[in-house]
């Protein structure tokens, strides 16, 4: 990644990368510290929240830009996207604040490390998953939407990669998010909390993945395509209309993927 311009895709990556890195020590703090007080522990929770749901929204915006890209860069689709994309992420915004506001912690406890919650609203942290899941359902219908659409006479094994990779990152969100909603209205008080550090760090791994694996797919074909003088081919069906679009120029295949994916 480091070698290649600096595009959009390139700065969501690097900051969904190493988001994690900032919001896991503050994790740590509230979850290990060894005399918290309030106000500490107010701090380190409302820091770690606050990056957790950004660097989930970084994972995110990288699985918009995904699927605008097979859609052909349609400008209908663009501007539902970017609608749902800032009403999903400033409902979350809304609500997550309101539900750190809400949460109370108990004074230290001797012999007891970490900060306590007693008081917080399950019901708005239930909202916020509801609303992720539901946005992440609504991407995954789009993907398939416009595969059977606009791909389904194409056997391209980049494209397969993207749909694996979709799938994989759907399935794997969508069951940590229900987890989060099942701990948060059914788990202990000290456990309702658990999953939501690993939601964001699986967010942000799954997306880098994405990104990683569909690059590193391109470079091999290229290679590929250098040695053997074959060529990636994808054939794409518009309206009912079947119109076969060859690339032969491996370096036009590499900056083509470069374009979609930025």
């Amino acid at each position: 990644m480091w070698g290649r311009d600096w595009r959009t895709i390139k700065v969501l990556y690097l900051l969904s990368r190493y988001i994690p890195f900032a919001y896991l020590p503050a994790a740590l703090i509230v979850g290990l510290q060894a005399s918290p007080t309030i106000s500490k522990c107010s701090a380190a929770f409302a820091t770690s929240s606050l990056l957790i749901v950004t660097g989930m929204m970084v994972a995110e915006a990288v699985m918009f830009i995904r699927v605008h890209a097979l859609s052909g860069h349609s400008k209908a689709l663009a501007i539902w996207l970017g609608l749902q994309f800032v009403a999903v992420h400033a409902a979350i915004y809304a609500i997550f604040a309101m539900f750190v506001k809400s949460t109370k912690f108990l004074p230290y406890q001797i012999g007891v490390p970490g900060c306590i919650p007693y008081r917080f609203d399950t019901g708005q942290l239930s909202v916020v998953f509801g609303i992720i899941v539901a946005s992440e359902t609504i991407i995954m219908l789009i993907t398939a939407y416009f595969g059977v659409r606009r791909y389904r006479m194409s056997d391209s094994p980049l494209l397969a990669v993207f749909y694996q990779d979709g799938v994989l990152y759907f399935v794997s969100l969508a069951a940590a998010t229900v987890g989060n909603i099942i701990f948060g209205l059914a788990g202990p008080p000290e456990l309702r909390f658990m999953l939501a550090v690993p939601q964001g760090v699986l967010h942000s791994v799954l997306s880098c993945r994405l990104i990683l694996h569909m690059y590193d797919f391109a470079r091999k074909e290229v290679m590929v395509t250098q040695e053997t003088g074959t060529a990636l081919e994808f054939a794409t069906v518009d309206a009912g209309n079947r119109d076969a679009n060859r690339s032969t120029d491996p370096e036009a295949f590499k900056k083509s993927t470069d374009e979609e994916t930025a």
